[in-house]
């Protein structure tokens, strides 16, 4: 950590109105060697899948080639379900009336998702958004009810299991105005070594070096790389907030040799780069 502060405290110094963050090297919360990462298609440059609203539509996670689990919308709905023995982290609440409903659990990043998640329960099925119509609030007619709701972005834990072994891993999800018009779905990683935990937001991160300014106004961004894998070097202002989620550069890249390199144009006063390893 003090390496990190050194590196960040020079930039800063030497081009206080230029840049103040470069990159995030991996950490406990983001970086798992052992992990596979998928994202959602993305719709319309907002760098996630937009679902929901009052159409009846679904989208799957599929997991190792196997649709593991599959989000379900309809009409003022919005739900998760498990194939087979998989399940995923729910409470069971009255929180939609007086009948128990099984409730997804919002889980912040750096949560560890395993055997172990205390006051959880590993259910079949959730529901990550509910309306009660004729109840308004703020004049919409409605009441949403859930965990998601006003969130901008927060994981779903889930737990599937194959050839008889069990796996971890976590789902992005954002709902973040209280609306039935639905909410976006961001990611998704899992563990491939069974029973370890994960920890909610973590991803397999290639190892980066110092990045170095150019003379044209661009900043050079290396990584140890392996020869056919395919990296996607993504970006965030903050790190102090899950939201807006980490964003893609327009382009992945294929590695070619043992290190890659790309020069990304200097935007902003401050920006942290990340290298994620796709599958």
């Amino acid at each position: 950590m003090k390496a990190i502060s050194k590196i960040t405290s020079l930039f800063q110094s030497c081009f206080p109105p230029i840049l103040a963050g470069l990159f995030l090297l991996p950490s406990r919360i983001q970086g798992q060697d052992t992990v596979v990462y998928q994202q959602f298609p993305s719709a319309n440059g907002t760098n996630s899948y937009i679902f929901g609203g009052y159409s009846e539509q679904s989208v799957n996670v599929v997991i190792n080639g196997h649709v593991s689990y599959t989000f379900y919308s309809a009409y003022l709905t919005f739900v998760l379900l498990a194939s087979s023995s998989n399940e995923i982290v729910a409470v069971t609440t009255n929180v939609y009336g007086n009948s128990p409903a099984s409730v997804v659990v919002a889980i912040p990043s750096g949560t560890e998702i395993g055997s172990g998640a205390a006051g959880y329960f590993w259910q079949p099925e959730g529901s990550i958004l509910s309306v009660d119509v004729g109840d308004p609030i703020e004049g919409n007619g409605c009441i949403m009810k859930g965990f998601f709701p006003g969130r901008q972005a927060a994981c779903i834990g889930i737990r599937f299991r194959e050839n008889g072994q069990t796996f971890y891993g976590w789902v992005q999800v954002g709902l973040p105005e209280y609306s039935v018009e639905g909410g976006f779905l961001y990611d998704y990683a899992y563990e491939t070594v069974p029973d370890k935990p994960i920890r909610a937001g973590a991803v397999p991160q290639a190892p980066m070096t110092t990045p170095v300014l150019l003379p044209s106004g661009q900043v050079r961004l290396s990584w140890q790389s392996q020869i056919g894998k395919t990296y996607q070097v993504q970006f965030k202002e903050r790190l102090d907030q899950p939201f807006p989620v980490w964003a893609n550069l327009d382009f992945a890249v294929v590695a070619t040799a043992t290190n890659s390199t790309v020069n990304v144009p200097i935007v902003g006063t401050t920006r942290f780069y990340r290298v994620v390893i796709m599958q």
